[in-house]
């Protein structure tokens, strides 16, 4: 048998452009919560705030925190 070579990134999460799926989500879920109550820009700039801390929080903590 010949060994098989497998990539150290196999486990990552689905990006997105520059984010990984789990940082899309509150993007997404804050623009479509303002979509809902009228204002678009306003849930999707606290999606946006969200995402920017959970990824300072992911950031300081090892893999698999969560």
């Amino acid at each position: 048998m010949q060994p098989v070579k497998i990539p150290s990134r196999i486990d990552d999460p689905v990006h997105l452009l520059m984010w990984s799926l789990d940082e899309m989500a509150p993007i997404f879920c804050g623009l479509i919560l303002g979509m809902a109550i009228g204002q678009a820009m306003i849930g999707l700039g606290i999606g946006l705030v969200i995402t920017n801390f959970y990824r300072r929080y992911r950031d300081n903590h090892p893999d698999g925190y969560l």
